[in-house]
């Protein structure tokens, strides 16, 4: 279980959004199939761009509100978060990394985490055995 719900949502999201439409292994089992396809599409869209690696790329709660209200088209919701409220530059939806050399890579990302798990877990204050409480 070394992987993020992230990690683990993002191929599905970009698969069903770009390739085939698709989001069964996203859905919850007991829906069995009664859900709405343009909502379930709606609705990972603003997981895929909420969840790009650039933060000042991800939309704003308030825009991802919108969107899921069905106020904002899907060709603008690939544009929020970008250098403006609907606009500008950088990753889109289908591809939440953004693509740019300015990105935060996955993999760059997993390998600092494991440095700051190693760190936190091996610093002397949570191996000195002491029942947790600072002194």
């Amino acid at each position: 279980m070394d992987d993020s719900l992230v990690d683990w949502a993002r191929p599905l999201l970009i698969r069903g959004l770009e390739e085939d439409g698709n989001f069964g292994e996203l859905v919850d089992p007991c829906l069995e199939g009664n859900y709405n396809k343009q909502e379930m599409t709606r609705m990972a869209a603003c997981a895929s761009s909420s969840i790009r690696h650039s933060a000042k790329k991800r939309p704003k709660m308030s825009q991802i509100v919108r969107a899921l209200e069905g106020d904002v088209s899907l060709d603008d919701l690939k544009n929020m978060g970008k250098a403006g409220a609907i606009g500008g530059s950088g990753g889109g939806v289908l591809n939440p990394s953004g693509g740019g050399s300015s990105d935060y890579d996955t993999m760059q990302y997993n390998a600092d985490l494991q440095k700051f798990r190693k760190t936190v877990f091996s610093s002397p204050e949570n191996t000195s055995g002491s029942s947790g409480e600072r002194p």
